[in-house]
């Protein structure tokens, strides 16, 4: 697959510019403006640019665009008039597409799209993230009707029991930023019927539960407790909006790896997390 035209013209040209800023979701290679090699001229940036964000700078920044009809087209409040850019460059560089991954029959992910697939009703508005989990969801829906989609990409998280999510870390390493995640959240709220769903297997590839008393010292909470409604693993769906800590933290105990259920109720009872008395 060929580099993009834009940049293919960015960098062959780039002892004619000064000083231009480059701003990229993500590349598909290494590029040499990546690597600094047209210092003065060509600064890279890795910074999202979904439509929610790019629209945003409509009027206020210089937009130069790169054309390509292969791109698929989406729709809402993301349009662009040719007047109101400083030029742009035709691609017909292919999009980069693999195959959708999809967990095997029996699996963790599989079950967990068999219990959220029946929560989904016709006019619902979709938000997914990415991999085998929302691919098996989708495949369940093939006789709802009139559905929506408004998403970007999100990533399994860690959760404490009093049910905050932290998914910007791996093991107390961080590895991506809060993305849209409590966006949505938010308005899941916001939306009369809206339904937030936070999902992940139980464990993690090492045997950890994912569930866990208290989050970690390197793991910073991404979507607030009382923004989250629902979450979701192998073992069944936690409705968590609208209780107290005590039931809050027996719910997610509940859908936790019967293997780790013992110990977090344990630490939920030294902690004064669940009392005896609620039990």
């Amino acid at each position: 697959m060929r580099a993009p035209a834009l940049l293919d013209m960015l960098e062959a040209h780039a002892d004619q510019l000064e000083d231009v800023h480059i701003y990229q979701m993500c590349t598909e290679s290494v590029r040499p403006h990546q690597m600094g090699e047209y210092p003065g001229k060509l600064t890279h940036h890795e910074f999202f640019l979904g439509a929610d964000y790019s629209v945003q700078f409509i009027g206020k920044l210089p937009i130069f665009g790169e054309i390509n009809a292969k791109v698929p087209h989406s729709f809402g409040q993301n349009q662009i008039h040719a007047r109101q850019m400083v030029g742009a460059t035709r691609s017909d560089a292919p999009v980069l597409e693999g195959p959708p991954p999809l967990p095997a029959e029996g699996s963790a992910e599989h079950r967990i799209a068999e219990l959220i697939a029946p929560e989904i009703k016709d006019r619902d508005c979709l938000q997914l993230g990415i991999g085998k989990l929302p691919n098996a969801i989708l495949t369940m829906l093939k006789d709802r009707k009139d559905l929506g989609v408004h998403t970007e990409l999100m990533s399994d998280g860690v959760m404490d029991l009093l049910g905050q999510a932290a998914s910007e870390t791996i093991a107390g390493r961080f590895y991506s930023g809060a993305g849209g995640q409590l966006d949505f959240a938010i308005g899941v709220r916001r939306s009369e019927g809206g339904r937030g769903y936070i999902v992940c297997p139980s464990v993690t590839r090492d045997g950890a539960s994912r569930i866990k008393v208290e989050l970690g010292p390197n793991s910073p909470v991404t979507t607030h407790k009382n923004f989250i409604d629902n979450v979701v693993t192998e073992h069944g769906i936690a409705r968590l909006r609208g209780t107290d800590y005590s039931t809050r933290a027996h719910r997610l105990i509940e859908v936790a790896h019967p293997d780790h259920r013992e110990d977090l109720y344990r630490r939920a009872r030294e902690l004064n997390i669940i009392s005896r008395l609620a039990e």
